[in-house]
């Protein structure tokens, strides 16, 4: 199928999901106030968008404070809310056509994460005006950085917007934060626009914690709980998972036998990302679409 075949049939498939997008970040905000803890937040939010039609390209994210990404609450998480600045990354996804989202909630009673919110969305807005077919890449970043750093902070330089295949999150072209690389943005394409602004030095760092995984490569199994873990996720190809969707209880047992996937490159991990300084980072992202020349967001979370 040719690139018009590809993003017509996104379309179709998709729809128009503002108003659920709407609703999903709205009854994020209220659950803010009426849970306890990230994971039944977690828990929830992905029960929801199940129940709405959609199926996950990645669990959510609830990354806080200086954590850029890949946070997602696993078994025996007692991480509980505080005045925090929570970045909730959505992934969704219709007969595997993906959307991603991503706002930034100031938890603090002060509102003291106000304007470091207000860049990224300052920065998406204007980002996606820029977003026109034959645009360098490197002139999105530039628009970036350029509004990011007028409000005194940084962009996050190793991370950024992306293209989005079927069942795939991460496909060309790299859409950075900065002035850099020279790809061009095609007509009749998908792609993720994603702003991080931090009051650190603007690059992140891998941790140790790992919740997120991805399917690599078949391998030979000897454990028969780890052949069990891997056909749970095979329709998914290599969409991104929680570890809570294929254990049971989280216990030693399925620690091992998700250890051995991992330890042979069936499994590939996603380690939470952190500021290097420790220092804050805020995040907004959107879906953009471009059929023969006509461009759409699927959400303009800038607005929220």
């Amino acid at each position: 199928m040719d690139a018009l075949g590809c993003v017509e049939e996104y379309l179709k498939d998709v729809g128009n999901p503002k108003e659920d997008l709407e609703f999903f970040f709205s009854r994020i905000e209220k659950l803010f106030k009426e849970r306890q803890t990230y994971l039944e937040i977690a828990e929830e939010m992905e029960s929801l968008f199940r129940k709405r039609g959609y199926e996950l390209a990645f669990p959510i994210n609830l990354s806080r404070n200086n954590e850029a990404a890949h946070y997602s609450p696993s078994f025996g998480d007692g991480r509980k809310l505080g005045e925090d600045l929570v970045k909730v990354d959505i992934g969704l996804h219709k007969q595997g056509h993906v959307i991603d989202c991503a706002r930034s909630f100031d938890l603090s009673k002060e509102g003291k994460f106000k304007e470091i919110i207000e860049a990224t969305k300052d920065a998406l807005k204007n980002a996606v005006k820029e977003a026109d077919v034959g645009k360098k890449v490197s002139d999105i970043g530039k628009t970036i950085e350029e509004i990011i750093s007028s409000y005194n902070l940084r962009p996050v330089v190793n991370l950024g917007g992306h293209g989005l295949g079927r069942f795939s999150i991460h496909e060309k072209p790299f859409i950075p934060n900065i002035e850099k690389f020279e790809d061009l943005i095609e007509d009749n394409s998908v792609f993720a626009i994603e702003p991080f602004a931090t009051d650190g030095l603007g690059f992140v760092r891998e941790g140790n914690l790992v919740t997120i995984f991805g399917f690599e490569n078949e391998k030979p199994l000897r454990n028969n709980l780890a052949r069990k873990m891997l056909e749970k996720i095979r329709e998914r190809k290599k969409l991104p998972f929680s570890e809570r969707w294929i254990m049971v209880k989280g216990d030693i047992r399925e620690k091992m036998a998700l250890k051995e996937l991992t330890d042979k490159g069936v499994f590939k991990s996603y380690p939470l990302l952190s500021e290097e300084r420790e220092k804050i980072v805020s995040q907004c992202e959107t879906t953009v679409v471009i059929k023969e020349g006509k461009k759409k967001t699927v959400f303009e979370t800038w607005r929220y």
